[in-house]
C-alpha cells in the first residue's frame, strides 16, 4: 500500500502538491448510552443498575443515519470538503430534510434516500460532489484519496466517477483499517466523544423528551466545525505513512509490524501478489480504472470525455507508465508514442489487454470467465458448460420425489 502510495506521489507534476484525502462512513447514533462514571441521585424504589436520566423512546435508541467523512492533510482544504449526512427515508421527513438543509454549514451535506446505507449509486453522487469542490477551488492540483477495502469504495462506476473528478484512489488493505487509515487511528474516536457531549448537553436543557431531528442535526454540525474541520490532521496523516516529503511510521505501528524502522520504498508499483494482499481474498481487481488516471497524468479523464489527446502525452512526474496502465493503451509502446488521432480514447478489447500482460481480470467477470475457458465473446462451447445441477432430493422407484432429511 504504501509503495503504492509512493508511486502516485512521483506521479505527481513538478512544482505541484498532491492534497491527500482520507474517506470513510461511520454511523451516527440519536442517543448514547451513559458510560460508566455517570452517577445520580436515586430515589426511594429506584432499580438497580445503570439507567438513562431522561425518558428515551426504544425508537430514539434505534435510530441512527450513515455520516461520510472526509479530511484532508490541508487545513484551507479541510474546511471546504463536503461532509454527506446519508438518511433513510423513514427516519428524516421530507419537511424536516427541506427546513434541515437551510440552517447546516454550506459544506453539510444532508441526503434523504431509501436506504440509510451506503450504495454505489449514492457513493458515485459524493465523488461527483467532491470532484466539483475540487474543480471549483483548486483546479488541476491532483487529489489522492485514501479508502478501505469496502467494495463500494472500489466498484467500477465509483472508479469512473472518481477518474472525472481527477482522483487518484489508494486502497487500504483490508482488516488493516483500524490501524492504518488516519479516520480510525484519530479523527472518529474524538468525534464521537465530541457529538457525545453535544448530545447530553442537548439533552440537559429543554424538556425531558425524546430530541427532535433538528436538534441532533444541530450537534452534528457543532461537532463537525470543531473537530473535523478545526483539528490539522497533517501529522496524523504523516505517522500512518502517508507523508508529503519522507515515509515515516509512528512507534506503536512500527512495533505492531515487527519492523524496527520504516523501510525504503522505491518509486515502482507494487506486484500482483502485493496487489492481491491489499483487496479480499478472491476478488476482481479493476487494474486500468485504479492506475491509468496517475498513469497518464490525469489526461485520460479527459480523453473518455471527448478531448483529443496530446500527441507527446507523458506521465506526470515522467518515467515508464505501470504494464497494467500502457497495456490499455492500443498501439502504446512509451510515453512518447501515443496516437495523435482525435477520436475519443476506448478500452481495448479483452484478448488484446490479456495478450499484453494486464494482471487480473481487464474487463466484465463474465467476458473474462469465457476468455479464460478458451471460449468466443458470443458464447460458450457446448462442451464447456457445466452439467445441469441435479433436483434436490431423491426419486423412489415409481414414486414422487421426496426431500432428504436435513437432520
Amino acid at each position: 500500500m504504501w509503495r503504492w502510495f509512493a508511486w502516485y506521489r512521483a506521479r505527481v507534476p513538478e512544482g505541484q502538491e498532491a492534497l491527500i484525502l482520507n474517506l470513510d462512513e461511520t454511523s451516527v447514533r440519536y442517543f448514547y448510552e451513559a458510560r460508566k462514571g455517570l452517577l445520580a441521585a436515586r430515589g426511594p424504589g429506584a432499580q438497580p443498575g445503570r439507567q438513562n436520566l431522561r425518558n428515551t423512546s426504544k425508537a430514539q435508541q434505534r435510530r441512527a443515519f450513515t455520516h461520510v467523512a472526509i479530511i484532508c492533510d490541508d487545513t484551507e482544504v479541510q474546511a471546504q470538503l463536503p461532509q454527506v449526512l446519508l438518511c433513510s427515508e423513514q427516519l428524516l421527513r421530507r419537511r424536516d430534510e427541506l427546513a434541515l438543509r437551510g440552517q447546516l454549514p454550506p459544506n453539510v451535506h444532508l441526503w434523504r434516500r431509501p436506504s440509510g446505507w451506503v450504495t454505489k449509486e449514492s457513493f458515485a453522487q459524493v465523488m461527483r460532489l467532491l470532484g466539483e469542490v475540487l474543480a471549483r477551488s483548486w483546479p488541476g492540483r491532483p487529489a489522492i484519496l485514501i479508502m478501505d477495502a469496502h467494495r463500494v469504495h472500489w466498484s467500477p462506476s465509483v472508479l469512473r466517477a472518481c477518474e472525472r473528478a481527477g482522483v487518484w484512489v489508494l486502497i487500504v488493505p483490508a482488516v488493516c483499517t483500524h490501524f492504518l487509515q488516519p479516520l480510525d487511528t484519530d479523527c472518529f474516536a474524538r468525534y464521537k466523544l465530541a457529538l457525545r457531549q453535544e448530545l447530553e448537553l442537548a439533552m440537559s436543557e429543554g424538556e425531558n423528551r425524546d430530541l427532535s431531528c433538528e436538534r441532533v442535526m444541530g450537534c452534528v454540525a457543532r461537532v463537525v466545525r470543531r473537530v473535523l474541520q478545526g483539528t490539522p490532521w497533517r501529522s496524523v496523516f504523516e505517522r500512518n505513512g502517508f507523508g508529503r516529503q519522507r515515509f515515516q511510521l509512528r512507534p506503536s505501528l512500527l512495533e505492531r509490524l515487527h519492523w524496527e524502522s520504516a523501510p525504503e520504498l522505491g518509486g515502482g508499483l507494487p506486484s500482483l501478489p502485493e496487489f492481491q494482499s491489499i483487496f479480499p481474498l478472491r476478488s476482481w481487481i479493476p487494474f486500468a480504472e485504479l492506475l491509468l488516471p496517475a498513469a497518464l497524468g490525469g489526461e485520460g479523464a479527459l480523453a473518455r470525455r471527448g478531448a483529443p489527446r496530446p500527441a507527446d502525452a507523458r506521465p506526470a512526474g515522467g518515467g515508464e507508465p505501470h504494464a497494467a496502465a500502457a497495456a490499455l493503451e492500443p498501439g502504446r509502446a512509451g510515453p512518447s508514442a501515443a496516437s495523435s488521432s482525435s477520436a475519443p480514447w476506448r478500452p481495448p478489447a479483452a484478448p488484446e489487454a490479456a495478450a499484453a500482460g494486464l494482471p487480473g481480470r481487464p474487463m466484465t467477470r463474465s467476458y473474462s470467465k469465457r476468455l479464460r475457458e478458451g471460449s468466443s465473446a458470443t458464447g460458450r462451447p457446448e462442451e464447456t458448460r457445466s452439467p445441469r445441477r441435479k433436483p434436490y432430493g431423491r426419486r423412489l422407484p415409481g414414486g414422487p420425489s421426496f426431500p432428504r432429511s436435513k437432520s
